[in-house]
């Protein structure tokens, strides 16, 4: 009987090793999606090969961790991840830079939680 408690035990101390690391993983280094205000774009530059988005972020406590993205319908949907830091600064420029092939799209949306969608760049015909 005292085997079964030592190992519930030990399985049970695992499982909080286990849910500890994952959420440092989480919301430290891999990131979270978060709102679609949450970067305030200034300024996205389009070419055959790269997109580069500026943004101002206000948050000190966050920042950009890295994006997802997809093409779909001559359409670019970036959904920008962020993460928790600390750091004393605040209205921080993010810069986002995605290098594929472009040549062909006409709008970029990040896509937020809960699927919020923002247009932030139109192509000028």
């Amino acid at each position: 009987m005292n085997i079964k408690k030592s190992k519930l035990k030990i399985a049970i101390i695992g499982a909080i090793v286990i849910a500890f690391t994952l959420g440092i993983y989480v919301f430290f280094i891999h990131g979270t999606r978060q709102h679609v205000d949450w970067l305030r774009v200034s300024n996205v530059v389009v070419s055959e090969d790269a997109i580069v988005i500026s943004a101002f972020n206000p948050y000190s406590e966050r920042m950009v961790s890295g994006y997802d993205y997809y093409v779909k319908y001559k359409t670019v949907y970036v959904k920008p991840r962020a993460k928790i830091v600390f750091r004393l600064e605040s209205f921080v420029t993010e810069n986002i830079v995605i290098n594929d092939d472009f040549s062909n799209i006409n709008k970029i949306i990040f896509v937020g939680k809960s699927s919020q969608n923002k247009t932030i760049w139109n192509k000028e015909d």
